[in-house]
């Protein structure tokens, strides 16, 4: 319909024609489809252009992980309810960023997007995600407490959820919510990180981590580690994900600050600390095969 300086035919053109197509078929098939609608947020298409593509039988499903305020949710859930007269909303729960999830993330973002969705109205299809992007190393287990806040917001009720999740689990929820430190031994993270893995991947002699890394983080891997390593003697199905942070710890409490101390003993030609280093490199060996 349009085509540019260059003789292209802009993306949201290009797209709009797809789905227009991709929606006749399913009505000519019988099907009433559900899309993630993300394309819709900053298309340069007008509202006249969107709003004719759509019949009342498609269900756009806005999606949005980061947000924790209620106003940028209501705005998109707004906009796509014109466009549709309906939506689903799709949030997550942070288990995608590494070894640890972020629940208190979560529940941040799910507080503000549910919030907006009651006051948009007529949202009442809801649907949680917990992707596994880039390794999936992080239990689905771990994020039992986002998913049981949202449980919580969506059909609540006068039962003590916290109860319950540790007659279920053999954990307390704010025990599950300690593994959210391990991305947290760096302070003053405002929003989510992952720093956990960025650290146990961090090469000493590259250092990309160090200039972040404070040296407290040290001590404070140490510690996590001595909790998570009691709270693997809970008598739980689930007791394997708290030994296995309790490992990652203690990896990471002899690591986090490691090429900074390599470092400084180079440039200081401090022999002695160097050799120390050398045997404690031999120490990190170990704990990584365990």
């Amino acid at each position: 319909k349009y085509i540019d300086k260059f003789g292209y035919e802009p993306k949201h053109e290009i797209y709009l024609r797809h789905l227009k197509k991709v929606f006749q078929i399913c009505k000519e098939e019988g099907f009433e489809p559900e899309f993630w609608a993300d394309a819709f947020y900053n298309t340069e298409s007008s509202k006249e252009e969107i709003a004719e593509i759509f019949d009342g039988s498609q269900m756009p499903i806005y999606w949005e992980y980061s947000l924790t305020t209620k106003e940028p949710h209501y705005e998109k859930m707004t906009a796509l309810k014109e466009y549709a007269g309906k939506v689903k909303y799709a949030g997550g729960c942070w288990k995608w960023i590494g070894y640890a999830p972020d629940n208190a993330y979560s529940d941040s973002v799910h507080r503000a997007a549910l919030e907006a969705a009651m006051e948009c109205g007529g949202i009442d299809d809801f649907l949680i995600t917990a992707w596994g992007d880039n390794g999936e190393e992080c239990s689905v287990y771990a994020i039992i407490p986002s998913m049981w806040y949202v449980a919580g917001l969506l059909y609540p009720c006068e039962t003590d959820l916290e109860k319950t999740i540790e007659e279920l689990t053999g954990y307390t929820d704010a025990e599950w919510r300690y593994c959210d430190e391990l991305n947290h031994a760096i302070p003053d993270v405002k929003r989510v990180s992952s720093t956990a893995k960025n650290l146990l991947h961090n090469d000493f002699l590259i250092g990309l981590m160090d200039c972040n890394t404070p040296d407290c983080a040290k001590e404070r891997y140490r510690q996590m580690s001595e909790r998570f390593a009691s709270l693997a003697e809970h008598d739980s199905q689930f007791s394997y994900i708290f030994k296995a942070y309790a490992a990652l710890s203690q990896v990471l409490s002899k690591k986090a600050t490691y090429g900074k101390r390599l470092y400084k003993a180079y440039q200081e030609k401090d022999p002695d600390m160097l050799r120390k280093l050398l045997d404690e490199l031999a120490e990190i060996k170990v704990d990584l095969k365990n």
